[in-house]
């Protein structure tokens, strides 16, 4: 048990690591989105964003939920099956077959746009890698809270720059987290402002 638990502990954090990346990199492209972000943060905390401050965020949470529609964790989500004949949106579903959705799939335009999910207008359009209904995930609102912290203190505490000008690789490769075949690499320094703060981290 100890050992499942350290391997999943483990491929949760490259998982995680991957999907940051993700994050930073539409925001590298994005130069206005990521400065704006950080101007957000500022107004909010000068000091290391904690937890109790991501509320007044709403433009943070707007860039996590963007990378989340763009990029879910996994391609496909949990099948759902009905035990008796229905009819989804017209269309009509045997009993005790199963449904996969292609979260990958339905997460497009492919335009990284964090302001479609201002003031909670397209979170239900838009967005499902944790899947819906009954079979949702219940540590939703905690992966929100753990990835909006990281996000934002990355943000926050660091400069960012993409290493040479040659176009980034976004091919995926196979697995079902569909990693990208050529990790995604970065330079960064501290900021002036925070060089003080980092250490008492």
């Amino acid at each position: 048990a100890g050992l499942a638990s350290w391997l999943a502990s483990a491929r949760y954090l490259n998982e995680l690591e991957c999907w940051l990346g993700l994050a930073r990199y539409e925001l590298e492209l994005a130069r206005e989105g990521s400065q704006y972000a950080l101007t957000k943060i500022e107004k909010v905390n000068m000091k290391v964003l904690e937890a109790t401050d991501l509320p007044k965020l709403q433009y943070l949470r707007c860039i996590v939920m963007e990378t989340l529609r763009l990029y879910p964790a996994t391609p496909l989500l949990v099948p759902h099956e009905s035990s008796v004949d229905s009819v989804v949106s017209g269309f009509h579903s045997q009993g005790d077959n199963a449904s996969r959705i292609l979260s990958y799939g339905t997460g497009r335009p492919t335009d990284f746009i964090p302001e479609r999910f201002e003031d909670g207008k397209s979170d239900g359009k838009m967005l499902i890698p944790f899947g819906m209904g009954r079979r949702r995930c219940p540590a939703e609102n905690l992966g929100m809270k753990m990835v909006s912290l990281a996000l934002g203190t990355m943000i926050q505490c660091f400069n960012w720059q993409r290493l040479g000008a040659d176009p980034v690789d976004m091919a995926e490769g196979s697995g079902l987290t569909m990693p990208k075949v050529v990790p995604l690499e970065a330079s960064y320094e501290p900021r002036a402002s925070m060089i003080d703060l980092l250490p008492k981290i």
